[in-house]
């Protein structure tokens, strides 16, 4: 869309993002980084397939792919407060097609997110001298690729602070809650927050026996009165800008 002109003549930016930790009605909002850097890992495991049977003839990727899983996840600990560190997670495993047929080949794909340069790419080193400790050993070989890098999304202060008094008119002083530190999802608001001013705002989306399941649950809801909130604060914040424009 950047690339398509979509920012062309544009002064600022301002994006909401429903969140199910926060009550309906109710926003937050802080300056600085508020989300994590965010890369793609792809993990291709190549081995030797064989009959389930006689695994001792094979190089079992599946194998070495549970442990290459299981030492990343030692390394690099996903319990406990991840800020200032990092946080990775593998998401999906695939290989094989049978019940009694060890695969050739697995593939295990994941995110890794950080909100600082020297922790990510120490655990770079440390994922990468997992992969090569195993391949070795096992004999199998272990390509790591990388894809898709989305930045931290940076909030302008004047601009964030400007949108927080549009949240006190609009919604109340005490429906406004400051974020205390960033979180460590990914954005990829985080692109024009790149070009431009920006400011992103959590749209509380918990209500009563609805919105409660964290984002990206299977079962993930909201109360359908954030969009009432959302739409109120986008308008208010576009109307009050153009009346009168800080940047």
């Amino acid at each position: 869309m950047i690339e398509f002109g979509a920012l062309d003549d544009v002064s600022a930016i301002i994006a909401g993002h429903v969140d199910p930790t926060r009550d309906v009605g109710t926003i937050g909002i802080r300056s600085g980084v508020v989300t994590a850097h965010c890369l793609e890992i792809f993990i291709d495991i190549t081995g030797r397939g064989g009959h389930a049977a006689r695994p001792y003839e094979t190089i079992d990727p599946v194998e070495i792919g549970m442990q290459f899983i299981n030492r990343c996840y030692a390394a690099l600990p996903r319990y406990g407060e991840p800020t200032e560190k990092v946080v990775l997670s593998y998401t999906a495993v695939h290989g094989g097609k049978y019940s009694n047929v060890i695969p050739e080949y697995l593939q295990v794909i994941g995110t890794m997110r950080s909100l600082e340069d020297e922790a990510r790419n120490l655990a770079i080193q440390q994922i990468k001298a997992i992969a090569s400790e195993l391949s070795q050993s096992s004999g199998a070989k272990i390509e790591i690729r990388f894809g898709l890098i989305v930045p931290s999304m940076i909030a302008n202060k004047q601009l964030t602070d400007f949108v927080r008094h549009i949240g006190a008119d609009v919604l109340g002083e005490n429906q406004v809650e400051e974020i205390p530190k960033p979180s460590m999802g990914g954005e990829d608001f985080a692109f024009y927050s790149q070009q431009l001013p920006a400011a992103f705002i959590r749209l509380g989306c918990h209500g009563s026996g609805i919105g409660n399941l964290p984002l990206h649950n299977s079962g993930f809801d909201i109360d359908e009165r954030v969009l009432e909130v959302g739409v109120n604060m986008m308008a208010n914040s576009a109307i009050s800008y153009l009346i009168n424009p800080i940047l």
